[in-house]
């Protein structure tokens, strides 16, 4: 019993000397003042200088002039109805102003709820200000008025520049996605808004966020001025260091994330689920660049895009120049993978607005997009489709729809489709007018192959289509239309032994073009698979479940949570799960996979 009472006290003791220390940690954090801001306990008569003195409301240290370094932390678990938290100080590049927050890791993050039917911009408005985190802070927007607003909204105003701002690990939220009873206004999880011809932003970092039910859209940077011009000159004037990384977004009414004006954003592991989901007749995709020079789309995920008035997990869209989509996952959106696109306009050697160029679309997966998985339309030049693998078991329309126009030249030119799987029981290649396409070594397999290009023979078919090496069999896939959600369900799309993808691929002369989906290297000399999958072929055996080329404990686990009803039958393959082939998957087979483990 003593022994018991002594190391009670020790926990005791240890435990009032770590929360200290760890309050000391967090200011050591910051260069400056750090202010603390408690809804319940605090008092505006504090001085707000640590957890025990902390301030009640935020209007208290915005009447002070925050200086570099400075910090202002709200207390976790407490909620904060504000009219808006304007900042009007900037940081530097050392030494940033940081909006974040303190208390116990184990309670919710401090909600900041915006509440105002004036002229607030935002919930947390920066108003041209310089090198600004805003971090660890739920968001939510209750405004009552009509007019735009941000869950964080950054501006650029006055011909001036705006540097290094970042947004990361906050939660924002519109009210519940309740669209009808939002009285006309819109919501915008994260805006980042060159207001000013002449103002633009160099480094916008957001990253961590989760960012539900916008009216509007999820995250918008428009960065100014177009990224470039016609001929590829890049615009000294348009958005750059912009990275917008690892961020969830769900049920967002228009457009997931857009990049506007911007010279080589980087936008990356990404998930948004469910955008377009309050317009109806308006144009709005997952996750696009709009005017940009050099966007890169990668290790991105789209899903349930809605509609058909565009609708697809993913699109390059005009005025913009090298753009590229590699290493995404897009299922089940209702307007299909991609669109790739510009305006219909006259002339394009008159009309700037009238070009796309040099699209790379390469190495993705889309599974069960739906209606037309591929749409090209218009003066789109120097597009490159390669290796990716898409299956469409139903619901879809078009593999392939290009919109054709009365002008000639502003249709589609210099088209290559290379490498890739299409493997489809529904759909067709509805190719309406081109020039210069090329549809070569993909593999066409599915109800529908017939409706392809198929010649060998380097005929033109199908309207001006080069249409050779092209193979009309079984990619033998792991386990095509079996992915879940997340990137890392997709190794169903790896190809299995005897795969008559394997080596089959032309080489693509890009040095760019380095690794497949999985992160297997891609030679320039030898040929490559044709699809997504560059690494060994899949040898599956008996008790391989989950059909990942090998027998573990996963596949144990997998099996008992079939054997007790988690997952359907429908995703069970017999041959590989029916240990002792009795045609029935039950507790025996169980047994004998954990001995074979166990050997």
């Amino acid at each position: 019993m003593k022994k018991f009472i002594v190391f009670c006290l020790v926990i005791i003791l240890s435990l009032s000397v770590v929360c200290p220390v760890s309050i000391a940690q967090e200011e050591t954090k910051y260069s400056g003042t750090v202010y603390y801001v408690d809804a319940t306990n605090g008092n505006n008569t504090n001085d707000g200088l640590s957890p025990q003195t902390p301030f009640k409301t935020f209007m208290t240290i915005h009447g002070n002039k925050l200086l570099p370094g400075d910090a202002v932390l709200f207390k976790r678990g407490e909620t904060f109805t504000v009219s808006g938290i304007n900042i009007n100080a900037s940081g530097t590049e050392e030494d940033p102003i940081t909006f974040s927050c303190y208390g116990d890791e184990n309670d919710p993050l401090p909600l900041i709820i915006g509440r105002n039917s004036g002229s607030m911009k935002g919930v947390v408005f920066i108003n041209s200000q310089s090198y600004v985190h805003i971090d660890s802070l739920h968001i939510k927007s209750l405004y009552t008025g009509s007019n735009s607003v941000g869950g964080v909204r950054i501006e650029s105003a006055n011909g001036g520049t705006v540097y290094g701002n970042k947004i990361s690990n906050c939660v924002i939220d519109g009210e519940n996605g309740d669209w009808a009873s939002q009285n006309g206004r819109t919501f915008t999880g994260i805006s980042v808004n060159a207001k000013d011809y002449w103002g633009f932003f160099d480094g916008v970092t957001i990253e961590n966020n989760e960012i539900y039910n916008c009216k509007n859209l999820g995250i918008s940077v428009n960065g100014c001025h177009g990224g470039c011009d016609k001929n590829g000159n890049v615009s000294s004037k348009s958005g750059k260091n912009i990275v917008i990384r690892n961020n969830f977004l769900y049920n967002i009414g228009k457009d997931g994330i857009l990049v506007n004006n911007c010279n080589s954003p980087l936008i990356e592991y990404n998930t948004c689920g469910k955008s377009h989901s309050y317009a109806k007749t308006s144009w709005h995709v997952a996750m696009w660049p709009f005017s940009c020079y050099n966007a890169l789309f990668q290790y991105n995920e789209s899903y349930d895009t809605q509609t058909t008035y565009d609708g697809q997990g993913f699109d390059s869209d005009y005025l913009s120049y090298n753009s590229t989509f590699q290493y995404n996952y897009s299922h089940n959106n209702v307007g299909g993978f991609i669109l790739i696109c510009t305006e219909p306009k006259a002339d394009w050697l008159s009309d700037p607005t009238a070009y796309n160029v040099g699209t790379v679309v390469r190495y993705n997966i889309s599974q069960n997009d739906y209606y037309r998985i591929f749409t090209l339309v218009h003066h789109i030049t120097d597009t490159k489709i390669y290796n990716n693998t898409i299956y469409a078991d139903k619901n879809v329309q078009h593999i392939f729809f290009v919109s054709a126009h009365r002008d000639a030249s502003l249709n589609p030119i210099n088209t290559l489709i290379y490498n890739n799987i299409f493997y489809t029981n529904n759909g067709n290649f509805q190719w309406l007018k081109s020039t210069g396409t090329e549809f070569k070594n993909n593999i066409i397999y599915g109800a529908n192959a017939s409706k392809y290009p198929k010649n060998d023979i380097d005929e033109t078919t199908d309207d001006n289509i080069v249409s050779s090496g092209n193979i009309f069999a079984d990619p033998m896939l792991v386990r095509a239309g079996f992915a879940e959600y997340g990137l890392e369900s997709c190794y169903v799309y790896k190809l299995k032994e005897g795969s008559p993808a394997l080596n089959a691929g032309l080489i693509i002369d890009d040095e760019s073009n380095k690794l497949d989906f999985f992160g297997n290297e891609v030679s320039q000399s030898e040929k490559p698979h044709i699809g997504a999958y560059n690494g060994e072929p899949i040898k599956l055996e008996n008790g391989d479940v989950n059909y990942d080329g090998e027998v573990s404990i996963s596949d144990a686990l997998w099996l008992i949570k079939y054997f007790v009803k988690e997952y359907d039958e429908s995703k069970i393959d017999t041959n590989y799960s029916d240990m002792n082939k009795d045609g029935l998957i039950d507790a025996k087979d169980i047994l004998m996979l954990r001995q074979k483990l166990a050997n």
